[in-house]
């Protein structure tokens, strides 16, 4: 079953390769291709990809942001985000994978303070 996971990721980081190569070449993504990236960034994120009609750079970065958010095993905090776990703070800065893996792994509601 992992095999299938890695397949479909690959799939995804693929699809999403081409989806920036046609908007760095200028071309414009169909609104099925739109749907899907807001879908996916949704799915993948926790949080909407923020778009503003006719900006086309607004694509770009939530490509970008979910090809870089897939190709990472690590999820990373937030900016701004700070959580206490332990009796400790941490903010981006100063959480460890391993800290983010233990705090999500107890807390699985603080999601939405990664990417």
């Amino acid at each position: 079953m992992l095999w299938l996971k890695a397949y479909l990721l690959n799939a995804m980081l693929e699809r999403l390769r081409t989806m920036r190569a046609a908007l760095q070449s200028g071309s414009a993504l169909s609104k099925s291709e739109r749907q899907w990236l807001k879908e996916n960034y949704r799915k993948a994120t926790g949080v909407e990809l923020k778009t503003v009609k006719g900006c086309t750079g607004c694509w770009m970065d939530g490509v970008s942001q979910l090809i870089i958010f897939l190709s990472k095993d690590t999820l990373r905090l937030r900016s701004g985000a700070v959580i206490e776990y332990n009796g400790k703070v941490y903010n981006k800065h100063s959480i460890t994978p391993e800290i983010t893996q233990a705090v999500l792994k107890d807390n699985p509601e603080l999601k939405h303070l990664f990417y």
